[in-house]
C-alpha cells in the first residue's frame, strides 16, 4: 500500500500545469452537473488528493472556493427553473439540491437580494441592466479578499 501511495502522491504533485488545468476543469464539470448533491471532501477523494487542496487548486484557477462555486451552480439553476414558470418553488428547491426551502430562499436572498417569491411575482421588473454589485467574502485563507457577483435587482 505504501508504495502505490508514494507513487500517486508523486504523481498527483508531479503534474504540470496543464495536468492542473483539465484537473479543474474535470472537477468544475462534476459541480456543474445539475445532478451534482455530493460534498467537496468527496470529490476531493474521487480525485486522490485533500479537500484543503482540492480547494486551494480550485480558487488558484477559478478565484473562488469550490462550494461557492457550487452554490453560484445552484442559484443560477434555480434561476433558469423559476424563469420557466414550470415548477413550483418547493418542487425547484428539491430539484437544485437544497435541503429544504428555507435554505433554499436564505440562499437564494444572498444572491439576488429578494426572495424566490418575490423575484417570480416581479419578473419583467428585474433586467441585468439594472444589476448591482455584490461582493461577496471567501475564504481568508483563500488569499483572496473577495469576489464580485451579479446581483439581480429592482429598477
Amino acid at each position: 500500500m505504501g508504495l502505490l501511495e508514494n507513487y500517486l502522491l508523486q504523481r498527483l504533485f508531479s503534474f504540470g500545469k496543464t495536468q492542473r488545468v483539465l484537473l479543474v476543469g474535470d472537477i468544475i464539470g462534476e459541480i456543474s452537473n445539475p445532478a451534482f448533491f455530493d460534498r467537496i471532501s468527496s470529490v476531493a477523494a474521487k480525485y486522490g488528493m485533500s479537500p484543503r487542496y482540492l480547494q486551494k487548486l480550485f480558487v488558484q484557477y477559478t478565484g473562488m472556493p469550490p462550494k461557492l462555486y457550487a452554490k453560484v451552480q445552484r442559484f443560477q439553476q434555480s434561476l433558469k427553473l423559476i424563469q420557466r414558470k414550470e415548477a413550483s418553488l418547493t418542487s425547484i428547491t428539491y430539484e437544485c439540491g437544497y435541503f429544504d426551502q428555507s435554505h433554499f430562499i436564505r440562499e437564494f436572498k444572498s444572491f439576488a437580494g429578494v426572495t424566490p417569491s418575490g423575484y417570480a411575482a416581479n419578473l419583467g421588473a428585474f433586467t441585468l441592466e439594472s444589476a448591482s454589485i455584490r461582493r461577496i467574502k471567501i475564504y481568508e485563507e483563500a488569499g483572496a479578499d473577495g469576489i464580485f457577483l451579479p446581483c439581480i435587482s429592482k429598477e
